[in-house]
């Protein structure tokens, strides 16, 4: 079943992506789980290794919202309740 959608705001694009909360949690850990390799070489990358794991841990408390792939564009995503 096709998701609700709407074209992008900004520039009417149909090629919109919904980006999940949980996706962009697993990035922020991945990479900073591959700085960690580089941060023990140079020990002042320790600061973004733990931004990252911060970032990666906040923001599943966060909302999902969509992005256009035209223009890059972000906006809430808004839930469509049926009655």
């Amino acid at each position: 079943m096709m998701e609700n959608w709407t074209p992008c705001p900004r520039c009417g694009s149909n090629r919109v992506q919904k980006m999940s909360k949980w996706a962009l949690s697993i990035a922020f850990l991945s990479s900073a789980g591959c700085l960690i390799w580089v941060a023990f070489l140079i020990p002042p990358l320790w600061i973004a290794v733990l931004i990252l794991i911060l970032l990666g841990i906040i923001t599943p408390l966060g909302k999902s919202f969509w992005q256009c792939k035209d223009c890059n564009y972000t906006w809430d995503v808004k839930e469509n309740k049926a009655p």
